[in-house]
């Protein structure tokens, strides 16, 4: 599991080596759960304090103590709690793994399908029996997203990425409208931020705008990193 935590936390390759991030997830590897004594030695040698160390080993689905010995994960995210397709789901991995194997995972990122679980480090999504069978038989799915989401035949998100020089000169045009004029577009495309509350962001830079005093700030989040941020 660690493998696939530094692959996705990018740091293979890039000179960043012996991190408390994959010293945790080395520990739950090797000993399927990480233990009291060996995350002190951890902090003592990173020269933490041992509940930051606890705080960071608990934190993560894969570390965690009360996860020793599972062996498939169902999504507890909301997307998927909301779409009421976790019990069933639950209930037909129960008919491969006893009840004791099975655990959950906040938010695997599949929340466009729901009926999400986590098995041998890949998401899936599976709603038929005999889907859910072949997966965990390994003679089906390769854990890919094989969609497309479309506005009146125009792809969003799934769309090929535009070239560099093409977002330059778009955004040349929106600065060289009227501020007025740019609001109105983006409030008229109804605009959102891609975190969890969906916020409209013509709201936000309007009142920004209208902010007395100067200079005038926008903190942004540019690491939009949680899991289902995506969909």
């Amino acid at each position: 599991m660690s493998k696939n935590l530094t692959a996705l936390a990018g740091r293979k390759g890039k000179g960043l080596t012996n991190n408390l991030f994959e010293r945790i997830a080395n520990l739950a590897d090797e000993s399927g759960v990480t233990n009291k004594d060996a995350l002190r030695e951890i902090a003592d040698e990173f020269l933490i304090g041992t509940a930051n160390v606890y705080g960071a080993a608990t934190f993560y689905d894969f570390t965690r103590p009360e996860n020793q010995g599972k062996k498939v994960y169902v999504c507890n995210g909301s997307a998927c709690l909301l779409a009421g397709t976790q019990d069933a789901l639950r209930n037909t991995l129960q008919q491969h793994f006893p009840p004791e194997a099975i655990g959950e995972m906040c938010c695997l990122g599949r929340c466009h399908e729901n009926s999400a679980f986590h098995l041998n480090g890949q998401n899936y999504s599976a709603k038929q029996p005999e889907d859910i069978a072949a997966i965990v038989q390994g003679t089906q799915h390769d854990g890919m997203d094989h969609y497309h989401v479309a506005a009146l035949g125009t792809p969003i998100l799934t769309a090929p990425f535009p070239e560099l020089n093409e977002c330059r000169e778009v955004l040349g045009r929106m600065l060289q409208s009227p501020p007025e004029n740019l609001l109105a577009t983006l409030k008229t495309a109804a605009v959102r931020g891609r975190g969890g509350a969906g916020f409209p962001i013509a709201f936000k830079l309007e009142a920004c705008r209208k902010a007395p005093g100067e200079p005038r700030f926008i903190v942004c989040n540019a690491d939009e990193g949680d899991p289902g941020a995506f969909s």
